[in-house]
């Protein structure tokens, strides 16, 4: 004959912490009625009569609150003890499966870099992002990131993580680009807010290169710094800033370097106010130029300089040394630029 008892809605996807509502419905007899039927979760026992609702004679609802993570079936059975749905027990049965999960939450914090490769921008751009929210075996979150190139292509990809590469077949340099993700699931879809900024304000670029330290006498306050660009500067024009701390030490000093112009080409800097014969490192980074949303790239190596020594400040000191008898030795010693005249008796 067929069952006699059908679940509507089949194979849910219930939202924890919401209310669920599933009907019995009896088809194909007249043997039994709504009031015959009762429902039960496979972890617990009969639900409350207080959770059902009866539609009609051949039909009854019940609301169940969904607390638990784990997925269980649910059942509508027949209390009847009649022969008939004694000897047909197995058709007046029928259960559903509850998958259970959350809905997915928006992607937040959004940042993507393409770093340099080798004298150029990578075509593969790289991006994050936070994952909020909690999640179910049974019900995961999906992420697809979104990529356009404004009046350009679009591109995407999809992953179970918080990031993702993306192939742009060539870097879109002085382009916009509109960024984003779609969180999706069984249970909906939402999209994060979008990023949306010039293509070169994602660039990460090499460390400065040749980074050089001079110390030049008559300067004993100061120490010249020296780079070269990383890439060319059609490419990309880049603002630098330089740290520097004493040998042994792990407190920086750091110092952006100021522009002349509005494109500026500055390859050099002179570090002042430091401390003469000092030992000095030295490491310097950069980022683009125009925007503060971009990368900065690592620091370069360290470079160790010592600055020169200063002039003495005042006169040399004096030792007075008395002999024994009628003579007497005084020893001068004084100190001259960068070493020492010692030792004039008189």
């Amino acid at each position: 004959y067929g069952n006699h008892l059908v679940i509507t809605p089949q194979s849910p996807v219930v939202e924890i912490g919401t209310n669920f509502t599933a009907t019995c419905l009896i088809i194909n007899t007249a043997e039994v009625t709504a009031d015959d039927l009762y429902w039960n979760l496979s972890v617990s026992s009969v639900i409350p009569e207080q959770y059902y609702t009866k539609i009609n004679a051949s039909a009854l609802a019940v609301t169940v609150p969904i607390t638990r993570e784990e997925s269980e079936w649910l059942f509508c059975h027949c209390k009847k003890r009649s022969p008939y749905v004694v000897l047909n027990k197995s058709i007046f049965t029928h259960g559903i499966w509850l998958t259970k999960g959350y809905r997915p939450v928006r992607a937040e914090n959004l940042s993507c870099v393409a770093e340099q490769e080798n004298d150029t921008i990578s075509p593969i751009l790289s991006c994050r992002w936070e994952v909020l929210g909690p999640q179910t075996k049974a019900v995961q979150t999906t992420y697809k990131l979104m990529v356009e190139v404004v009046l350009g292509n679009t591109y995407n990809v999809t992953t179970t993580h918080n990031r993702a590469r993306v192939f742009l077949g060539t870097f879109p340099s002085h382009m916009e680009l509109d960024v984003w993700v779609l969180a999706y699931n069984l249970l909906g879809t939402i999209e994060s807010e979008h990023l949306r900024q010039d293509a070169n304000d994602l660039v990460k670029t090499y460390p400065p290169s040749s980074v050089k330290v001079i110390a030049e006498q008559g300067f004993p306050t100061s120490l010249l710094v020296s780079w070269a660009h990383p890439i060319h500067k059609t490419i990309i024009k880049l603002t630098y800033q330089i740290r520097f701390c004493l040998h042994g030490s792990h407190t920086w000093s750091y110092l952006s370097v100021p522009h002349a112009s509005t494109y500026d080409d500055k390859t050099s800097f002179r570090l002042q106010n430091l401390q003469p014969v000092k030992d000095y490192v030295i490491q310097v980074r950069c980022k683009c130029f125009r925007s503060n949303l971009c990368h900065w790239s690592n620091w370069s190596t360290n470079v160790t300089e010592t600055t020169p020594e200063d002039r003495p400040t005042s006169k040399p000191d004096l030792w007075q040394i008395s002999g024994s008898g009628k003579s007497e030795e005084v020893q001068l010693i004084c100190k001259v630029m960068s070493h020492y005249v010692v030792n004039k008796t008189i």
